[in-house]
């Protein structure tokens, strides 16, 4: 399982269908469709669907737990990445 499976994941499961886990993906609601559909061939049944909601499953429940831990310190990341980032400059070097 890759970050970009836990994100689809993650997009469905806070949205609770496909049509806003697309627009907060970026993405077409095919994609989603077909990102779960491949998620779930190889965790598990994820959700259950109730006519266009999906609900998360008891394993999902538990996916999810992760899943939440996973993006917090995905996002702790890229800020520390971001602070570590002002202090540089440009350096240029020229010969003659």
């Amino acid at each position: 399982m890759d970050w970009d499976d836990l994100r689809f994941f993650l997009a469905l499961a806070r949205a609770g269908n496909v049509k806003g886990a697309a627009r907060e993906l970026g993405v077409d609601t095919s994609t989603v469709t077909r990102r779960i559909a491949a998620l779930e061939a190889t965790a598990g049944r994820l959700f259950e669907r109730v006519g266009a909601s999906y609900a998360v499953s008891s394993l999902g429940k538990e996916m999810l737990a992760a899943a939440e831990r996973v993006d917090a310190e995905m996002k702790r990341l890229a800020r520390r990445l971001e602070h570590l980032g002002e202090g540089s400059s440009t350096v240029r070097v020229s010969f003659p």
